[in-house]
């Protein structure tokens, strides 16, 4: 049996946390929002503060705040690398017998415009807004330096989502000889969102509808982040889809009063 610790959204760039002192585990999961700037994570070694050899992570939105979508991406991965983290970006690692498929996984904006490519555009505009006026702040604050080092659009998310799924697809398709867990931070599924956002268009750059890679694969676990009130832990064929969020506390959120300090550990 393999002791699995999930976290997400730390988000140390509104306050510092650490893990209690006495957490058991074989492997450390971070789905995500752990710092800004591709800092990677607070502390000078992860497998020292969370007592534990093996700790893998997926980068959110949030880490790459101030930096590009392409260049931040790799000082993340260098950062990481150097506080003892594995950095999973359309990328694999096994640990103990247990296959961890890991993406960001951008959502596609199709959570209510599905094919209709009017209301793609319209959402797609929706999420962009105006510096001063309601928007995802990933548009304005994110670059991307090839080809000129101009905003983040949603194409360019919508693009990595693209290549993300046809990636995971692929990989839960490829045999391995014991459990996998797929690690993403955007939600694979609209049933991740709490029941009051689940008609709220601004819901599309937090989910997408993959229920049906889940039903396909049926992997053993599936970890996300991005959703600071996730919906309980809950099934999509025969796989749980579990989050364990802190979130920030600033003007306008608090601080997730489920939040396990723990890590919400998962048994495989």
């Amino acid at each position: 049996m393999v002791r699995i610790a999930v976290f997400s959204d730390l988000h140390s760039e509104f306050s510092p946390w650490a893990p209690p002192p006495d957490l058991q585990a074989d492997v450390v999961v971070l789905a995500g929002d752990l710092w800004t700037r591709g800092r990677g994570v607070r502390w000078g070694d992860a497998r020292e503060t969370f007592g534990c050899p093996h700790v893998v992570a997926v980068a959110g939105n949030h880490d790459l705040y101030g930096t590009s979508i392409d260049d931040g991406m790799l000082k993340l991965r260098g950062n990481l690398a150097a506080q003892g983290v594995t950095l999973l970006e359309r990328g694999e690692t096994i640990v103990h017998g247990v296959r961890f498929l890991g993406a960001t996984l951008w959502t596609d904006v199709r959570l209510f415009a599905g094919d209709d490519l009017r209301r793609v555009r319209a959402d797609a505009t929706m999420l962009v807004g105006e510096r001063h006026g309601p928007r995802i702040a990933d548009y304005w604050r994110i670059r991307v330096a090839r080809g000129g080092y101009r905003r983040l659009r949603p194409r360019d998310t919508a693009t990595l989502h693209q290549t993300s799924v046809a990636w995971l697809d692929e990989r839960l398709a490829a045999p391995h000889d014991g459990p996998t867990v797929v690690v993403s931070h955007h939600a694979p599924s609209a049933q991740c969102l709490p029941a009051g956002a689940r008609h709220d268009p601004w819901s599309c750059a937090y989910a997408s509808h993959l229920d049906w890679l889940i039903e396909r694969h049926r992997p053993a676990a599936w970890v996300y982040g991005h959703i600071h009130d996730p919906s309980p832990g809950f099934v999509v064929g025969g796989t749980p889809l579990l989050a364990n969020p802190r979130g920030y506390d600033d003007d306008d959120h608090g601080l997730n009063p489920r939040f396990d300090p723990y890590g919400l550990q998962l048994e495989i």
